[in-house]
């Protein structure tokens, strides 16, 4: 249980920051089809920049993080059986706790596209257009991750 939530705090915490250098990189290869100029530590600058909104949902999440897994708790199966690890692995994934954080995530992630295409738009010397589809499939990505992610915490899939 110790691992599980160290590990949650981790993530919550460094990855916006491991996933900002994929982010700008994918972004750059893909404004390279737009006929996109501009240096790579100019990409990796803006596209940081874009990433605040990240970090402001990883501070909200630290307390509902901190609150699911101490105040309302989870309880870890003391017998270990495929049962007995399905509910566990179903009480991790469901809950209000959850689809709050989806939903912020979803929020979250909108308003770093947002800020992102125009960040694309100034590294890159894009238009509005080409800079929103540069970042449009990895956002449409995370979007969708975290919207499954939203409907199994509220048992829909």
């Amino acid at each position: 249980m110790a691992f599980i939530q160290a590990f949650t705090y981790l993530f919550v915490i460094a990855g916006p920051f491991v996933i900002w250098l994929l982010y700008a990189g994918l972004f750059h290869a893909v404004s390279v089809a737009f006929g996109g100029e501009g240096d790579f530590s100019t990409t990796f600058a803006l596209v940081g920049w874009g990433f605040v909104p990240s970090l402001i949902g990883s501070a909200v999440g630290i307390p509902l993080t901190y609150y699911r897994f101490n105040v309302r708790g989870i309880d870890v199966p003391s017998e270990i059986t495929q049962e007995s690890m399905q509910q566990f692995n179903r009480a991790l994934q469901t809950g209000p706790m959850v689809a709050l954080t989806a939903a912020l995530g979803i929020v979250f992630t909108l308003w770093c596209a947002f800020l992102w295409t125009f960040a694309m738009k100034h590294a890159r010397t894009l238009n509005v257009r080409e800079a929103a589809l540069t970042v449009a499939v990895p956002v449409l990505i995370a979007v969708l991750l975290s919207l499954r992610t939203l409907l199994v915490a509220v048992e829909v899939l």
